[in-house]
Parts: C-alpha cells; structure tokens; sequence
C-alpha cells in the first residue's frame, strides 16, 4: 500500500509541477526557426555533452562573447512569466539573431565550412535533421 501511495504521489507532482524552463530555449527555438524548421537545436549545440551548463563549446563561446555583459538568463531567470516573454522578444531574440548573423559567416578552425553550412548540413554538434512528420 504504501508503495501505491508513493507512486501517486510521485505521479501527481509530476503532472503538477511545470518542468522548469530555460532561458536558452528561447535561442534553440530562434535558431531552428532561422533554418525554417528544417533542424533540431540541443543543448549540445553551445555547451558540451555531459558537463555542467556552464561549459560551452567554441560554438557556445562565440555567443557569450556577443554577449557579454547582457546578462540573459540571469535577468530571465528573475522575472515572472508574462514579463519572460516581453524580454524574450525586446531583448532577447534581437540579440541572438544580431549575433547568429555574425556567427553564421566565421568559419571553426581547420574547417572549410562556415557555421551556416555546418548547421544547414547538420553537421555542427547538437544539431540533427528535424523529422518530417508522417501523413
């Protein structure tokens, strides 16, 4: 019995508690939107599989450097829900896509690619081809 209680209990937090949201999700979606939903963005594709979210690959390195100072998800992280979704688009996104922009013609050492064709080919860490969905 007290197995079924702690199951239901565990089931009902679950179902109750929101999963806790990121900030940079508000950057995987606008990259994938960049690319007309032809990708999936991951985590992996500014920090580095299996470690702490604090480490950022050289993709990932090159956003915090455009950002610097800005401070996203700290101040993201401070803010109600209504007001997340007011800085996501003033301040946010305008940012991220200012940066991609720039970001999308460097080309990684010993690469011939540049980051636009790594991402469009999938071949940059953390993106995969989006699956069309069945009909």
């Amino acid at each position: 019995m007290k197995i079924m209680y702690s199951l239901l209990v565990a089931v009902c937090f679950a179902i109750l508690v929101p999963g806790s949201a990121s900030a940079h999700k508000v950057f995987e979606k606008e990259l994938e939107k960049q690319y007309k939903g032809t990708i999936n963005a991951s985590c992996n594709t500014c920090h580095v599989a299996k470690k702490e979210k604090t480490v950022r690959n050289k993709f990932g390195d090159l956003f915090a450097k455009e950002f610097k100072g800005k401070d996203f998800s700290k101040k993201w992280n401070e803010m109600e829900r209504d007001d997340q979704k007011v800085y996501e688009k003033s301040d946010m996104i305008p940012a991220f896509q200012k940066a991609l922009k720039k970001i999308k013609a460097m080309k990684p050492e010993k690469s011939e690619e540049t980051y636009d064709q790594l991402i469009a080919t999938f071949k940059l860490d953390g993106i995969k081809e989006k699956k069309k969905k069945k009909k």
